[in-house]
C-alpha cells in the first residue's frame, strides 16, 4: 500500500487491487512527511504537532514536536534497528544555521533532538537501511553515526540530486540530469538504471515530485513509483524487467510505501 496526499487529503493506494481508499480517519491531516514505524503511521510537518495512526485500530493520538519551529523540516525516516524515527530539521536565527535531528521513540512518543556536524546542506533527505543512517543532499552521500556525528561522505560529482528513495541495499536518485543512478552501499559504487529515458520522453514527466521504493512480494519485482507534480499518471519502473507501466493516481508531493501485515 501507498500512502500519499494529493495537495488537500491523505489516501491510500492499494497496489494489489490499483484502488484508492478514503480514510475518514484521515481527512484532516496536512500535507506532512510520512513513516511507516511497525502498524503505526507517523504524519510530521504540519506545524508543531505530530499525528501518530494505528493502521489496525485506525486511530490517531497527537503529540507535540520539540523543535523551535524557525526552521525547515527536510525529511525524515524509520531507524528499524533502533526502532526510533529521525527527522531532519535546518534551524535559522540571527546568528547561525545548523541541522538537527529530531529522535522520536514510536512507543511512548518521547522527543530529542541532537545537532548534526554538516556546515553546508542543499535539499538533503535522512534514510536509513541496514543498522546505518545516511543523509544524502544535493552533492554528497553522508553516513550518520547513533550519536549523529558523520563518520564519511561521498561526493555526487557527475550529477546531483533531486529526488532519492532507498532500498534492497541501494540508493536509488533521480538527478537533476533526468536520470536515476543507482548507489550499491556495499560496494560504494554507482550505476545509471536502464532505460530510464523513457520517462522523460513527454512533458509531464519532468516534473516528478516524489519516488516511491516497492519492495517485491511473492508475485512482483521490486519497483520505483515516480509521482509526478503536474499529473495523476504515475510511472511504475520495473527494476527487474527495466519496463515502465502506467498507473492513475493522483498529483502528490509526499507518499511512502506502507507495509501491512496481511501484505
Amino acid at each position: 500500500m501507498i500512502v500519499y496526499h494529493n495537495g488537500s487529503e491523505t489516501k491510500f493506494f492499494d497496489l494489489k487491487t490499483q484502488t484508492i481508499i478514503k480514510p475518514n480517519s484521515l481527512k484532516d491531516i496536512k500535507q506532512s512527511h510520512m513513516v511507516q514505524a511497525g502498524d503505526d503511521i507517523f504524519f510530521f510537518g504540519a506545524g508543531t504537532e505530530y499525528i501518530k495512526y494505528s493502521i489496525s485500530q485506525k486511530k490517531t493520538t497527537k503529540f507535540n514536536s520539540c523543535v523551535y519551529q524557525r526552521g525547515t523540516m527536510y525529511s525524515a525516516c524509520y531507524y528499524k534497528e533502533k526502532n526510533r524515527i529521525y527527522i531532519l530539521h535546518r534551524y535559522t536565527d540571527h546568528y547561525s544555521k545548523s541541522s538537527q535531528i529530531e529522535i522520536i521513540d514510536p512507543i511512548n512518543l518521547s522527543v530529542q533532538v541532537k545537532t548534526v556536524s554538516i556546515s553546508h546542506i542543499t535539499n538533503p533527505q535522512i534514510l536509513a537501511s541496514n543498522g546505518l543512517v545516511y543523509i544524502v543532499d544535493t552533492s554528497y552521500i553522508h553516513t550518520m553515526s547513533d550519536n549523529c556525528q558523520i563518520t564519511s561522505t561521498i561526493g555526487l560529482y557527475n550529477f546531483q540530486m533531486k529526488l532519492c528513495a532507498i532500498g534492497d541495499g541501494h540508493i536509488y536518485i533521480f538527478t537533476t540530469q533526468s536520470t536515476i543512478e543507482r548507489f550499491d552501499l556495499e560496494s560504494k559504487s554507482f550505476t545509471t538504471v536502464p532505460d530510464i529515458n523513457q520517462l522523460f520522453r513527454y512533458p509531464n514527466n519532468s516534473t516528478i515530485s516524489k519516488i516511491v521504493y516497492v519492495p517485491s512480494s511473492g508475485v512482483s519485482s521490486s519497483k520505483l513509483y515516480c509521482f509526478s507534480a503536474s499529473s495523476t499518471t504515475v510511472k511504475v519502473y520495473d527494476l527487474i524487467t527495466y519496463m515502465f507501466t502506467d498507473v492513475v493516481i493522483e498529483v502528490s508531493n509526499h507518499a511512502v510505501f506502507i507495509k501491512r501485515n496481511k501484505d
